[in-house]
């Protein structure tokens, strides 16, 4: 059997260096340059002669797109930085470059504002323009375009930097404002989703906690990461002031929200406490106009009633009633006269079929969270009276003075505000005998779903622990 097996490769060899000799002989030495290629090396050639970009087509001549099947491009040349440019500039290099060159030839008259265009190395390249001005990632073009083939190229004089969101400019600011509103009105409407589900099993049950949560979670975490992102882009605008400080105030909204459902929250990409959100809004309530200011006092009240810190939150609560600028209604139902803060338009499905507005900051809540933070201390008269402001103001029957409270007409209070789980979470950390029930809904376990879970991706990506239970 051995002797066989040595004949064989004996006579399998000459075959074998046969196929070697073949392939080496009339194989290809290297593989067929790529269209991609084929249209730098032309663009090479045109700009050969351009002392102004010399440096340029350097680098230019230094990297091949064996991936890129396309005659049409459209490239960005970079002037020859001076030592003053390159001090503050990206400098170019073979991997900078490939940001320089868009997949597609577009002519200046394409080159629209608000379009999107995408680089050879997949980065987004974000076109601005104000009648003849066109700029690319917030660098402007420099004269018209040259022709190269069936691409364009173009002079820019400085490097572009990489930026995952377009360079606003003044005259964005209308739309960034409206893709801001929009964003809260997604924010909003998830809110009310999760308070349905959580307290009336209305859009799921709690059987379906980790589904819930983790379309919350990233709703929440959206609107922070664009919110902070445009904070930054309009930082030094002044035209931008109120802009500037609505998203600011938002914001505080939505790391509220995150805070009392989850006990963190997500700012500057990092997992935050009690202590940070404190930090936070006081700074807002010494800085913004007063009725932002107001507003700010409030969600920081309500952070601070979750975190057992009653007495905070009951001394914020009383100075913003001393303000007299709170304002409560005649009725539980009738939510606008007591918005803090701003509604968000047709969240809420009404009895007819139509969508009302969701008000997730209200005067209400003072009292509310004043009452609370009287009980969470002992002080039982005291939160009697402040609870029962809102029952005369609603025309509700007074609460008896032997001290027992049926808090659940409060919870209803916080119906469709998005608001209203999170104080179950609050009630129970008070550590105290109340008379109010638990949602009744499917799956429900008090022992671990007063805080919800929290999706995996953010475990990893935060090094957050995960909640009790989960």
């Amino acid at each position: 059997m051995k002797k066989t097996f040595s004949l064989m490769w004996f006579i399998a060899i000459p075959f074998m260096l046969s196929i070697v000799s073949c392939n080496k002989d009339n194989g290809p030495e290297n593989p067929p340059v790529s269209k991609g290629d084929e249209t730098v090396q032309n663009i090479v050639q045109a700009l050969e002669d351009n002392e102004e970009v010399s440096g340029f087509v350097e680098v230019l001549k230094k990297i091949n797109l064996p991936d890129i099947n396309e005659d049409k491009l459209t490239v960005f040349a970079v002037k020859n930085l001076t030592a003053a440019k390159t001090s503050r500039s990206t400098m170019l290099d073979s991997v900078s470059i490939k940001r320089h060159i868009a997949v597609g030839s577009y002519s200046k008259s394409q080159l629209t504002d608000g379009l999107v265009l995408k680089s050879v190395n997949d980065e987004n390249l974000y076109i601005s323009r104000t009648g003849d001005d066109v700029a690319v990632n917030g660098v402007e073009i420099e004269g018209e375009e040259i022709a190269v083939g069936n691409s364009f190229v173009y002079v820019v004089p400085e490097v572009f930097e990489s930026i995952d969101t377009p360079i606003i400019r003044e005259d964005s600011l209308i739309a960034v404002r409206d893709l801001w509103n929009y964003e809260m009105k997604t924010f909003a409407d998830q809110s009310f989703t999760l308070e349905a589900s959580l307290t009336m099993g209305q859009y799921g049950t709690f059987n379906e906690i980790t589904i819930l949560s983790e379309r919350y979670w990233n709703t929440a975490l959206s609107a922070i990461r664009n919110g902070e992102k445009y904070l930054a882009q309009i930082a030094d605008m002044e035209s931008a002031k109120g802009l500037s400080d609505t998203i600011t105030l938002d914001l505080a909204l939505v790391k509220a929200q995150m805070f009392a459902y989850y006990g963190t929250y997500i700012s500057d990409n990092r997992a935050c406490k009690m202590v940070d959100y404190e930090a936070w809004c006081n700074k807002l309530i010494a800085e913004l106009p007063t009725a932002m200011s107001n507003a700010s006092s409030l969600l920081l009240a309500k952070a601070s009633l979750c975190n057992a810190k009653y007495d905070e939150a009951k001394n914020l609560c009383i100075k913003l009633i001393a303000s007299g600028m709170l304002k409560l209604s005649d009725s539980p139902y009738i939510y606008e006269p007591e918005n803090l803060w701003r509604g968000y338009d047709d969240i809420i499905m009404s009895g007819d079929g139509g969508l009302i507005p969701m008000y997730p900051l209200l005067s209400r809540e003072a009292y509310l969270i004043e009452g609370l933070a009287e009980y969470g201390l002992g002080n039982t008269a005291e939160a009697i009276e402040t609870l029962n402001i809102l029952n005369t103001a609603y025309q509700g029957d007074a609460i008896s003075e032997d001290g027992s409270i049926n808090i659940n007409i409060f919870l209803f209070y916080m119906r469709s505000t998005g608001g209203m789980y999170p104080y179950y979470r609050i009630l129970t950390n008070m550590n105290n005998m109340l008379d109010f029930s638990y949602p009744k809904v499917e799956g429900f376990d008090e022992s671990k779903h007063l805080l919800l879970p929290i999706p995996e991706s953010a475990l990893k990506e935060f090094a957050i622990e995960q909640n009790p239970g989960y």
